[in-house]
């Protein structure tokens, strides 16, 4: 997880592309390390999407579950999307890595006039 801390340092932002299609087991230590980093980098946790791929209506509950009590807790903003194949979770993934260039750039030219 060093070299994703890494690439959210060096563009501002998170892209998540995850695949459910075998079902969505997450082992207790990926849980906590989840928690943990959400915790410890917030604005990383807020700035990104996440794009599930294959998830069934049971765990695209589940997940759409999870994912509003996180941010209930005020804990993410991140954004969620669900596409039905793989090819359709990149082709979102490019529209949000857009959308995260254009937002950040957007934050980083402020800051600088600020200054």
């Amino acid at each position: 997880m060093t070299t994703a801390n890494a690439l959210v340092q060096k563009n501002g932002y998170s892209l998540l592309l995850g695949d459910v299609s075998a079902g969505a087991s997450i082992p207790p230590q990926v849980r906590r390390w989840i928690g943990e980093w959400h915790k410890t980098h917030p604005q990383a946790a807020s700035d990104g999407s996440a794009i599930v791929f294959g998830a069934s209506p049971v765990v695209r509950t589940l997940i759409t579950l999870v994912n509003s009590g996180v941010r209930l807790l005020g804990i993410s903003n991140g954004d969620l999307a669900f596409a039905k194949s793989e090819a359709d979770a990149w082709a979102i993934i490019a529209q949000r890595r857009k959308l995260w260039q254009e937002r950040i750039a957007s934050r980083r030219a402020a800051a600088a006039k600020s200054r």
